[in-house]
């Protein structure tokens, strides 16, 4: 429920006109596209995402990947940066007309404000993303 990024929306979501305080350009891109759009309220990836970049620079720098608390646990497990259909969606980042077939937008990535680079592999939430890690297999016996 962490909102502090609301304020940093604004750099992506208005302009020189408003409609429910949104660009019509890109709010129309974001409905079209990922069926949705970041919330005002700041809750949502979207908004944590430009709070790090703002807010804390130099851990924007080091950060390799953003991921969703679902994704990071998929991470421990088999140790493989990806984010699953359904976790990415709050990002507002992903053309989701073909449900068999989620992918980045160019568009929605450019107008994010976030660097490309920082966003994980895309898999199917029913894919297998590898095997446990022995480490974690040990631990969980």
């Amino acid at each position: 429920m962490d909102a502090r990024g609301a304020a940093h929306l604004k750099t992506i979501t208005e302009g020189p006109i408003a409609i429910a305080g949104y660009h019509p350009l890109r709010l129309w891109r974001w409905i079209r596209l990922s069926g949705g759009a970041p919330s005002h309220s700041g809750k949502d990836p979207a908004a944590h995402m430009l709070y790090i970049k703002y807010e804390h620079p130099a851990v924007y720098e080091r950060t390799y990947k953003f991921l969703n608390a679902l994704d990071y646990l998929n991470l421990q497990l088999p140790g493989r940066f990806v984010a699953t259909y359904d976790s990415i969606l709050t990002s507002w980042l992903t053309d989701n007309r073909d449900p068999s077939n989620v992918r980045y937008s160019d568009a929605l990535l450019r107008g994010s404000g976030i660097d490309p680079d920082k966003f994980p592999e895309i898999v199917k939430c029913t894919g297998v993303i590898g095997r446990l890690r022995p480490a974690v297999a040990a631990q969980l016996g």
